[in-house]
C-alpha cells in the first residue's frame, strides 16, 4: 500500500515529533545523557528545512508576513552577539532555534498549503491525532506507572516519559480544541474513546494548565459551534452528537472532575498552587520579580536590544539564589524572558503581531461563521493567555508544533469579498 506524500509530511511535522519527546524521556529514565535532546535534533532539522523553504519558495508567502519574520530574526542579532562574547554561543543558538522554530514552521505550512501538497482538513485531522497521541500515551504510561512524577514524589501527577510537563500540557490543550471540534461535527466511537482516554491521561499529569484546559476548552468549543452553527451539518450534530457523543462525554467529564478534585485535595503542594491561582497570585511571581530586577538594573542599550538569552538567565540565576545543576534560571513568563533576552523592540513586535493575528481571527470568525476559524481563534487566545501568565508558549517548539499548523490554515484562508484585506 502506497502512503501519500501529504500523510508523510503531516506525520513528520505533527504527531511524529512528539515521539522524539517520549524517546528523550526514555533516555532520561535509563540515565543515558546526550548533549542535546532528540526533540532538539528533530525539530532542529525541521527548522533548517523550514528556513530554506521560506527562502526558496518565498513567492508563496505574503510579503508582510515575511517582513515581520525576518525583522524578528534581525532583532535577535545584537543579543546573540553579546551572548557570543560572553562564551554562551551553543546554548544561545539552541534557545534561538526554539524561539524562531514556530515562526518558520508557520511559513513551511503556508508553502505546503499554497502548493496544495496538503490541505486544511488534513492538517486539522493530524492536529486531532496529536491530542490522541499525547493524551493516550500519558494514560498508558500512568496506568503502567512508567516515567516520572510531574513535580516530585509528594505530588500525585505523573508526566510519564514527557520531559516538559507544562509544554506538553499546553500542546495537548491546543490539539484538544480541534479534537473536540472534530468529534462534534463527525462523532465516531473510536475517536470518542480516544478522546476520553486522552482526557484521563492529561488529567493524570496534574498541571494547572491541564486542569484548566479540561474546563475551558470544551466550553469554548461548544460556544464556537453554537455561534457558527451551519445548516450543512446542524442535523448531523443534532442527532449524532446528542444521542452518542454528549452523554458519554458528560459521564467521562464528571468522572474526570471528581478524580481531579480528589487528587488535588490529597496533595498539599498542588492544593497550595491552586489556591494561589484562585486568589489571583501569578504562578511565577518570585521568578518574575527576579527577572524584572535584572532588567531594571541594566543599561539602556541592553533594554532596547537585549543581552542574549543565556547571559540574562544567568543573571536571574544569580539573583534567584537557587541551587541548580545548570547556572541559568528561566523566568517562565514569555514576555519577560523575551524582554530580557532580546530587548523591548523584539518583544513589542512579536506580541503586537500575535495580538493582530488574534484580532484578525476574531474578525474572520464572526464574518465567516466557520467553526474551524472559531476553534483556531480559541487556540490563539489560549496560547497568548498561557504565554503571558505562565510562559512555555512562544519559546516552546513542543507547543509550536501544534500552533504553527493552525496559524498556517488561518493565513491562507480564502476570505469572502466583503472582508477582503489589502
Amino acid at each position: 500500500m502506497q502512503i501519500k506524500k501529504s500523510t508523510l509530511y503531516l506525520f513528520a511535522l505533527l504527531p511524529g515529533l512528539f515521539l522524539s519527546d517520549i524517546f528523550y524521556g526514555l533516555l532520561e529514565l535509563r540515565e543515558i545523557s546526550f548533549p542535546v535532546s532528540p526533540g532538539i535534533v528533530m525539530r532542529g532539522g525541521v527548522f533548517i528545512i523550514a528556513v530554506f523553504a521560506s527562502i526558496h519558495y518565498s513567492q508563496y508567502i505574503n510579503k508582510k508576513i515575511l517582513f515581520v519574520v525576518w525583522s524578528l530574526v534581525i532583532l535577535t542579532i545584537p543579543g546573540f552577539i553579546q551572548s557570543f562574547i560572553s562564551g554562551f554561543i551553543f546554548q544561545e543558538l539552541v534557545f534561538l532555534i526554539k524561539l524562531l522554530y514556530g515562526l518558520f514552521v508557520i511559513l513551511l505550512f503556508i508553502i505546503l498549503l499554497r502548493k496544495e501538497i496538503i490541505d486544511k482538513e488534513q492538517i486539522l485531522q493530524f492536529i486531532e491525532y496529536c491530542a490522541y497521541f499525547i493524551g493516550v500515551s500519558l494514560f498508558i504510561m500512568q496506568f503502567m506507572n512508567i516515567g516520572f512524577k510531574t513535580y516530585s514524589d509528594y505530588t500525585t501527577g505523573i508526566k510519564g516519559l514527557f520531559h516538559a510537563q507544562n509544554d506538553i500540557s499546553l500542546a495537548f490543550a491546543l490539539a484538544y480544541c480541534v479534537a473536540i471540534y472534530r468529534n462534534i461535527i463527525n462523532p465516531k466511537i473510536i475517536s470518542l474513546l480516544l478522546l476520553i482516554l486522552g482526557t484521563l491521561g492529561i488529567l493524570g499529569i496534574g498541571t494547572r494548565t491541564s486542569m484548566a484546559a479540561l474546563v475551558f476548552v470544551p466550553i469554548s468549543c461548544f460556544l464556537v459551534m453554537f455561534i457558527a452553527r451551519s445548516e450543512t451539518w446542524k442535523i448531523k450534530v443534532k442527532m449524532k452528537f446528542l444521542i452518542l457523543f454528549f452523554p458519554l462525554f458528560l459521564l467521562a467529564f464528571s468522572f474526570v472532575a471528581i478524580k481531579g478534585y480528589e487528587e488535588i485535595i490529597d496533595s498539599n503542594y498542588q492544593m497550595n498552587k491552586y489556591e494561589d491561582m484562585i486568589s489571583g497570585n501569578l504562578p511565577r511571581q518570585v521568578l518574575i520579580d527576579a527577572g524584572q530586577s535584572v532588567i531594571l538594573e541594566r543599561n539602556i542599550w541592553q533594554n532596547i536590544f537585549g543581552e542574549g538569552a543565556i547571559p540574562y538567565f544567568h543573571d536571574v540565576y544569580l539573583l534567584f539564589h537557587e541551587r541548580r545543576v545548570s547556572n541559568t534560571r528561566r523566568v517562565e513568563v514569555d514576555w519577560i524572558e523575551l524582554l530580557g533576552a532580546y530587548g523591548i523592540l523584539f518583544t513589542l513586535l512579536i506580541h503586537f503581531s500575535l495580538l493582530l493575528i488574534l484580532l484578525y481571527a476574531i474578525k474572520l470568525f464572526f464574518a465567516e461563521k466557520k467553526p474551524e476559524l472559531g476553534i483556531i481563534m480559541v487556540m490563539i487566545f489560549l496560547y497568548l493567555g498561557h504565554s503571558f501568565f505562565a510562559g512555555h508558549a512562544i519559546v516552546s517548539p513542543i507547543v509550536n508544533t501544534v500552533m504553527a499548523a493552525a496559524l498556517g490554515i488561518l493565513f491562507i484562508y480564502k476570505k469572502k469579498k466583503v472582508i477582503q484585506v489589502k
